[in-house]
């Protein structure tokens, strides 16, 4: 009789444990990605307001790969023309452009991805190419620099010494999985906390915007993967999974060569992840892409809205939103308000046949 108290104690018990786990499981939140929407409703965007950027000699915008509003200032990157990070206040006077290439103190190649360190009200600019951190007050004046190991793709600041980096997996094997995250310091040679394990050849393509402070936490999304994970000093867990409705990448097609990799991408209906990763305190909204393997040339671009709230989600075709709207995908999110800019491209013609930047837009969404 008492072994048999004993045997049904531990089948309780383990039956606790189990449902407890189920429970655990549970709290990871679906997002699911249900039919991209035709009709795009006219009060979805609300609140509106618009900052034209002035245009100078040393304010002339290249495409905004990603944009931080901190403390009265805007702070723009663009990597790929002007390779400069331009400080604009809130009325959109251009204040500080930082570009200075070359290898001196002080100077950079490429600059890969800036952040703005909240905690101690520093401007951090990753130089990928010389694999360097410059730090800068928020004015744009150069403080100090130091040097970073591994090949970097983005990064977040935890707290005033210790970083976030996702570590491009394109190193070495790419058809290896391989931990994408570091927590470590500001020169990440003392990791004490990584994540995240995925295919090296997921990485092909940097997306911005993927690993985010928004809401007072750090999120962060992989281009070919179907997780959101929160970051903190403790932990790099999962907190939503989308659903791509058998439309996600599988593994077998993620571990192959990089050529083989792209050949299946490009032939197949796949959604892929871009980026835009932000939230506010009731919406999560994110971008991606659908290709198809009737018409190859065809990529189609979508940004999601996910009510946390209601679980519910609403995705719109990018054309036909900015058609709608003249703007694309929100680039930036503070205290309910997302920010988006009214053209990707550099400075562009306006209607009276004068050159302009780009304008940022701001506003509310209902959903």
């Amino acid at each position: 009789m008492k072994y048999i108290l004993v045997g049904f104690l531990f089948t309780l018990i383990s039956a606790c444990s189990t449902k407890e786990k189920t429970k655990s499981d549970d709290d990871l939140q679906v997002i699911s990605i249900g039919e991209v929407t035709k009709h795009i409703g006219d009060n979805l965007i609300t609140d509106r307001s618009e900052i034209k950027l002035e245009l100078t000699d040393s304010s002339t915008l290249g495409p905004i790969d990603k944009m931080i509003i901190y403390k009265g200032k805007i702070y723009l990157l663009d990597i790929r023309v002007t390779k400069s990070l331009y400080i604009f206040n809130l009325e959109g006077e251009i204040l500080r452009r930082i570009h200075s290439i070359g290898e001196a103190e002080g100077q950079f190649y490429l600059p890969f991805d800036f952040n703005i360190n909240q905690f101690s009200d520093e401007i951090n600019i990753l130089d990928v190419r010389q694999r360097r951190m410059l730090n800068y007050d928020l004015e744009g004046n150069f403080k100090s620099q130091h040097k970073v190991n591994g090949q970097i793709s983005d990064f977040a600041s935890l707290n005033k010494d210790n970083f976030v980096f996702h570590m491009d997996g394109r190193q070495d094997d790419p058809t290896e999985k391989k931990e994408l995250l570091q927590i470590a310091n500001k020169s990440n040679d003392s990791t004490f906390l990584s994540g995240v394990l995925e295919y090296g050849s997921t990485d092909y393509v940097k997306i911005f915007n993927s690993l985010t402070f928004s809401n007072e936490r750090i999120i962060y999304m992989q281009s070919m993967h179907d997780s959101i994970y929160m970051v903190t000093e403790k932990e790099i867990k999962p907190i939503y999974s989308i659903d791509f409705n058998g439309h996600s990448i599988p593994s077998e097609i993620k571990g192959k060569d990089p050529m083989d990799f792209r050949q299946a991408l490009m032939t197949g209906d796949y959604y892929i992840v871009q980026g835009n990763l932000l939230e506010s305190d009731n919406l999560l909204t994110f971008s991606w892409e659908r290709t198809s393997k009737t018409d190859s040339e065809t990529i189609e671009y979508v940004w999601t809205l996910f009510n946390k709230n209601t679980d519910k989600s609403l995705s719109l075709t990018m054309n036909r939103f900015k058609e709608k709207y003249g703007f694309g995908p929100a680039q930036f999110a503070q205290k309910g308000y997302f920010y988006s800019v009214n053209t990707l491209e550099s400075s562009s013609v306006s209607d009276t046949g004068e050159e302009e930047n780009p304008t940022i837009v701001q506003y509310k969404i209902n959903f």
